[in-house]
């Protein structure tokens, strides 16, 4: 008998809370897993638990399509997209057969013709919605129309002398007017003649309506409604004038989808330092996400329990973040709690900022972590701390200018300290060369200048290692008194928003551009498009947001931006509605969280 090779299949569970009423989000951030550059799926499986109004989205590779980074890019966008995720194989015996036997029997819907995720979660909405719509019945005979009972005669007395019954009715005591004005004038006959009317005995005003009367005698007639106006306040619309909602065609949902593919941005950093780099064999590479980056750290102390991490851009207390820790071939992502910050006469007194975390570690981040630090502890690595330097550094994306021997040069600080920056410039610089820079500042006023000269390189082989940019160290050598103060000025404010965490909603296009214009100045940004993710994203950490920015063209209509900012006020966190560039959102968040320039 001919033996046939089987290809392994690797499987990732994607768990999309409420996929009906969040498609639109869940859409936009799950289209990275059907670009181009993402590994080829061998077949995807969307399933819908109703217990938990869930949706199951089963990813098959093949394991020689994936490579050496396995799932590692499926993990990134889960991570990116903030939703759970289930690997079976790492999973125990019993756990597996639980999970495969258990929750997905559950699963009342299952969608198994589709070979993209966007496409699978579609379809398994619309199967959903189906689902749901009331079945048609057909109506019911109507019962025989029974004749009215007939009158039964009765000897029984109408009343009594204490209650009896009227046999006449009762007239109204207003009929005798007409009577009493002829009465009148014909006592009084020097008062000018007038018609007098019932109207004008009352008053000028209209008449007022006639008093009930008995059912044996009149028939009472309510006065007719007034118009209804044309619009109660402009934040209604008339049922007349509203548009019957009817579905999207499949063609322009098509045609959104790919739209939405080609304008997400890929991510601007991987997790892992990648596989081909060369790093070095003691020391234990760290990253943790910040504003939608993976931002280098190094490495103070770490354990199953906890971190200690040096930075220039700090978290908050009680925020959780996520950690990415590579050591040679080994790969960890943590995630937990931030529960101490050095203050800022340590960080002035070390030159960098600490902050420890502690673990809040699942069955396979503790298998991740427990193998990295086995591998770690078995080749004899001693984590040493980082020399100490004599300023912190605070990460920026800020615009410089530099003066070299071969003319003007174009480039972006990366960092910026007391006594230095690094950049990245347009052309490269020769080390050890002194040269002229000039800054223009968030105050508006002129640019501050300088001398400055390149100390340190960082080629893009040792940057791809070590997951920074390339780029060159420069240290101030000369400043003016009135510039220098200046440039102190602006590292304070660096700090007071290094310090601070700003929730961002607009459509992906403008939303890609206020989080850079934001965390260029300092600020640690996360951003949505979808309200509720927004909601969700504040709602994620114990401590809020410190500021929340909506840009106008995102939400349509007043009612909703209201409802948006109402959603925030309810938890003390200020909102702040705005439209135009991006230098108008960040003067607006500096005055709302009172950070002077």
């Amino acid at each position: 008998m001919q033996s046939t090779d089987v290809t392994p299949l690797v499987e990732a569970f994607l768990l999309i809370e409420q996929p009906r009423q969040r498609l639109g989000h869940w859409i936009r951030a799950l289209t990275p897993l059907d670009a181009p550059t993402a590994p080829t799926v061998n077949a995807i499986v969307a399933y819908y638990d109703p217990t938990c109004d869930q949706a199951l989205l089963n990813l098959q590779y093949e394991a020689h399509v994936l490579g050496a980074a396995k799932l590692d890019y499926v993990v990134n966008v889960a991570l990116l997209a903030e939703v759970g995720m289930i690997q079976p194989a790492e999973l125990s015996e019993g756990e597996r057969v639980r999970f495969l036997a258990e929750r997905l029997t559950r699963c009342t819907i299952r969608v198994t013709s589709k070979r993209d995720a966007v496409g699978a979660l579609t379809e398994l909405v619309r199967k959903i919605k189906d689902s749901r719509q009331p079945p048609v019945r057909a109506p019911s005979p109507r019962p025989p129309t029974l004749p009215p009972p007939k009158a039964v005669q009765t000897v029984q007395p109408r009343g009594d002398t204490d209650d009896p019954i009227m046999l006449v009715a009762a007239k109204g005591t207003r009929d005798n007017l007409e009577p009493l004005a002829k009465e009148a004038r014909a006592r009084n006959p020097t008062v000018r003649a007038k018609p007098i009317s019932k109207s004008s005995m009352l008053g000028d005003g209209p008449e007022p309506p006639p008093p009930p009367r008995r059912q044996d005698t009149a028939v009472v007639v309510d006065p007719p409604l007034p118009p209804p106006s044309d619009r109660t306040s402009r934040h209604v619309i008339r049922a007349v004038e509203r548009l019957k909602t009817v579905e999207m065609p499949p063609a322009l949902a098509d045609e959104y989808i790919n739209k939405e593919r080609q304008a997400s941005p890929p991510p601007t950093a991987e997790p892992y330092v990648s596989a081909g780099a060369k790093t070095s064999p003691t020391m234990i590479y760290a990253r943790y996400l910040r504003s939608g980056r993976w931002v280098p750290v190094r490495v103070g102390a770490l354990s199953l329990k906890g971190a200690a991490l040096l930075t220039g851009a700090l978290p908050r207390l009680q925020d959780r973040v996520d950690i990415a820790l590579t050591y040679g071939s080994h790969r960890a992502l943590v995630r937990g709690a931030v529960g101490k910050v050095s203050s800022v006469r340590e960080a002035q007194q070390t030159g960098a900022a600490t902050f420890s975390v502690a673990f809040e570690l699942d069955d396979v981040s503790k298998k991740q972590l427990t193998t990295l630090l086995t591998a770690a502890r078995d080749a004899k690595v001693t984590i040493k701390p980082p020399p100490a330097r004599a300023t912190r550094r605070y990460p920026v994306e800020w615009p410089v200018a530099l003066g070299t021997p071969k003319g003007a040069v174009k480039g972006l600080a990366l960092d910026i300290s007391t006594g230095g920056m690094f950049v990245k410039p347009a052309v490269a610089l020769d080390m050890d060369s002194v040269l002229n820079f000039s800054v223009m500042l968030d105050d508006g006023s002129a640019p501050v200048a300088g001398r400055a000269k390149v100390v340190r390189q960082i080629t893009a082989p040792e940057a791809k290692a070590c997951g920074l940019a390339p780029g060159f160290g420069l240290t101030i050598v000369d400043m003016s008194q009135v510039d220098g103060q200046r440039w102190l000025a602006f590292l304070s404010r660096i700090e007071r928003r290094a310090d601070k965490r700003v929730l961002i909603g607009a459509e992906p296009a403008r939303l890609a551009e206020l989080q850079a214009g934001l965390a260029s100045c300092g600020y640690a940004v996360v951003g949505g498009t979808d309200p509720g993710a927004l909601v969700q994203l504040a709602n994620a950490d114990s401590r809020p947001a410190d500021a929340v920015l909506i840009d106008a063209g995102w939400l349509q209509g007043d009612a909703a931006t209201t409802l948006v900012e109402s959603l925030f006020s309810a938890r003390n966190v200020p909102c702040v509605t705005m439209t135009g560039e991006v230098r108008r959102a960040r003067q607006a968040i500096d005055k709302l969280l009172e950070v002077v320039v």
